[in-house]
């Protein structure tokens, strides 16, 4: 998805768009655009029976367990799967009745433009001080998006109250579990949203789910209509969020990478100022310049101009690794 007046991407993911302004590369684009895991859970080879059916209430129940489990809910808890963790923050907003919004910045935008588009009045906040004191819903993401920056369930737990709603998006909190506020959830006014394509390496598959407040998850549950995800998401996602053993050595892999990727930013001259074993974010002194160098080299970054950061993920092979050192090593840091 492109911004039409500033011909940037949304979001990363969109090497065909990156085509389009700096020409396509001769060996192809390593795609460092987005945070995602380079390897994607292994989807078995039966699943194409699953695109020729709808899915059942027994697809859906056991989608719903494994969720449970894999997230650690609480009983009395409810959980919505829904396609994407993007149509909730869309969607979430429509639901609440027009108030105060106090957005943790700087954030992953959608949650401003969604909460704004429904009507509310959107104020950011610095998550280091107190939320201001008219907000009756907080939004926070956590992990945050681009910087990285963890705010630890006891101190999440501060900012519920009976007249307060607490939303956190923990798209990335399945890097590091004990960071989630999920097996915290029983009685409080909260939703929580995860997503399972960015740590499991499918974002196509488009899959998200709204944890929380039995009432607001129902609402929301009844705006998504009886099919709420795809055939394929549904039976894919329950045996990939049981299985402990991949998600434990994907865990390891990840933070390695993740180190290497540190320690090449550093020692090129762009050492990271946030990130999480997923991506790393520099602050180059010229951001979109360096962005467009590295483009028209192969190497595509996720650019953010209003704050002149960039964002850098997971190199998945060594032929990668080695293209982006090599552009690293070409390029004018100014």
């Amino acid at each position: 998805m492109t911004n039409a007046r500033t011909q940037t991407p949304r979001h990363g993911g969109d090497p065909e768009h990156a085509a389009r302004l700096y020409g396509a590369p001769a060996d192809g684009w390593v795609d460092l655009s987005t945070g995602v895991n380079p390897w994607p859970y292994p989807v078995p080879n039966d699943i194409a029976a699953a695109f020729a059916r709808f899915p059942t209430a027994g697809d859906l129940a056991r989608l719903d367990e494994a969720a449970r489990r894999g997230y650690g809910v609480p009983d009395r808890v409810a959980i919505v799967p829904a396609a994407g963790s993007e149509l909730l923050i869309r969607q979430l907003p429509r639901i609440v009745e027009s108030t105060v919004v106090a957005l943790a910045a700087p954030a992953y935008r959608s949650h401003g433009e969604a909460w704004r588009a429904a009507g509310h009045s959107v104020t950011d906040w610095d998550r280091r001080s107190a939320p201001p004191a008219d907000a009756r819903v907080l939004v926070i993401v956590n992990p945050n998006n681009p910087d990285g920056a963890t705010i630890q369930p006891s101190q999440l737990l501060t900012h519920t109250g009976e007249s307060r709603l607490l939303v956190v998006d923990e798209a990335f909190a399945e890097l590091d579990p004990d960071c989630s506020l999920v097996p915290n959830l029983a009685g409080r006014p909260a939703i929580v949203l995860r997503s399972f394509g960015k740590f499991f390496g499918l974002p196509g598959l488009r899959l998200g789910f709204a944890v929380g407040s039995p009432g607001l998850a129902g609402a929301l549950a009844e705006c998504l209509g009886d099919w709420p995800v795809s055939t394929p998401a549904a039976v894919l996602a329950a045996q990939a969020l049981t299985d402990t053993d991949w998600q434990a050595q994907t865990r390891t892999r990840l933070a390695e990478t993740a180190s290497r990727l540190r320690d090449l930013l550093t020692v090129s001259g762009l050492p990271p100022v946030g990130g999480t074993n997923l991506f790393q974010l520099i602050a180059p002194v010229d951001a979109p310049g360096l962005h467009r160098q590295l483009a028209r080299r192969g190497v595509l970054t996720r650019l953010f101009p209003e704050t002149g950061h960039i964002r850098i993920g997971l190199p998945g092979s060594e032929t990668a690794w080695e293209r982006l050192i090599t552009a690293l090593r070409a390029v004018d840091l100014g």
